[in-house]
């Protein structure tokens, strides 16, 4: 079966959806799928000896659909498989080109097939948001109603496809910290690197950002360091970031008088951060302001079940994958109190933090693994 997959970006440029559609590129190619990247021009984009990357657009927008027209008729795939976000594929987010290139597929007889890594922007009052988003969830529909299946990364999409729901499959966003054997010696070189032998290190991956709160999480932990006397901490923010809100959570860090504790590791490569992550006994992420909390869509989630970590958020989740208790430890609301309680617990019940990281490693073995991703795309495509 041959494939074509359109993506924006790809290794090495640094970009989530390409990681995602070159690890599950990879695992299909072993199963003897025939396939082609159609993607940006960029002198970092490799190729790949086991499919055909095609490094040949250079602007995504109307002037890209004859070039894709082109590739599509000279490789004649089953299926075109779109990684879709809209502001990939189009400056402000409304990208209507993209309804004509399923349509046209369509029409020649091929098969779309459409994986929603995004949808569409939170609407609030601004009216030049609502304008986008009213947009960018017409694109999104008309695009899936062309389309022979509508894969989503996250439930909680499934609500933009009202009368489609047949059509619907929810594949995980996988890892691209790939785990590998990490020993207890080289562990512990790691934590004395860091002067975080016989600490807890608390970690979180991924870009800065408001929405993830983390100078909750540096207030709760300076209050839990003064109620109960307790310096014994490390807390690590894993990973290359927004040189903004990097300055922001250091003015936090340093009012509250957390700097010896604080460390930002600044980029890593994939292996690097996994050691990181390797270390960390507890692992935090917060999505305050999503109201399905943390998703099955997060890489940075998908990361820390990787490495089989304990993982606290706050506010609960929609999705039925995370089980609290099991595989993730959801303190009781989304408030800094309720979050007090929940991290204290977690650093001083050892039992409930291996269940959880036992959790986390069995989960990403049945759910977040590329080759159960690709073996999930798999039934979709044959």
């Amino acid at each position: 079966m041959r494939l074509l997959f359109i993506a924006t970006n790809f290794p090495d440029a640094q970009c989530g959806i390409g990681d995602y559609s070159y690890y599950l590129s990879n695992e299909l190619a072993k199963d003897n799928f025939e396939i082609f990247i159609l993607t940006s021009d960029k002198k970092e984009i490799r190729q790949n000896k086991n499919y055909k990357v095609l490094p040949i657009i250079k602007k995504w927008n109307i002037t890209a659909l004859s070039v894709i027209l082109s590739e599509i008729k000279n490789i004649k795939p089953d299926f075109v498989c779109l990684q879709y976000t809209p502001y990939g594929f189009g400056r402000i987010g409304v990208p209507f080109w993209i309804i004509f290139l399923a349509l046209l597929t369509k029409s020649n007889n091929i098969k779309f097939l459409v994986t929603f890594h995004e949808v569409a922007i939170k609407v609030n009052f601004n009216p030049r948001n609502i304008i986008i988003g009213f947009f960018q969830c017409l694109i999104a529909y008309l695009v899936a109603l062309l389309s022979f299946k509508i894969i989503v990364t996250a439930s909680y999409r499934s609500k933009y496809f009202l009368f489609l729901e047949n059509k619907i499959i929810l594949i995980p966003v996988g890892s691209n910290i790939i785990p590998f054997k990490f020993n207890d010696e080289e562990k512990n070189n790691l934590r004395a690197k860091l002067n975080a032998n016989k600490k807890i290190i608390l970690s979180s991956f991924g870009t800065l950002a408001p929405y993830r709160k983390h100078n909750l999480i540096l207030r709760a932990i300076k209050n839990i360091s003064q109620k109960y006397d307790f310096n014994n901490f490390c807390i690590l923010f894993i990973g290359s970031h927004n040189q903004k809100f990097k300055s922001l959570l250091e003015k936090e860090v340093a009012r509250l008088n957390l700097s010896s504790y604080v460390k930002f590791t600044g980029y890593l490569s994939n292996n690097d951060v996994f050691k990181y992550l390797s270390v960390t006994d507890i692992f935090f992420l917060l999505n305050t302001d999503s109201s399905p909390g943390i998703t099955t869509k997060s890489g940075s989630i998908a990361a820390a079940y990787a490495a089989g970590l304990p993982i606290i958020s706050t506010g609960g989740s929609a999705e039925a994958f995370f089980k609290d208790g099991e595989n993730v430890f959801f303190a009781k609301s989304q408030s800094q109190d309720d979050l007090e309680v929940a991290l204290w617990k977690l650093i001083n019940d050892t039992e409930l933090r291996r269940k959880l990281s036992v959790g986390a490693a069995q989960t990403f073995r049945s759910q977040l693994g590329w080759d159960v991703i690709a073996t999930q795309y798999k039934e979709v495509l044959i």
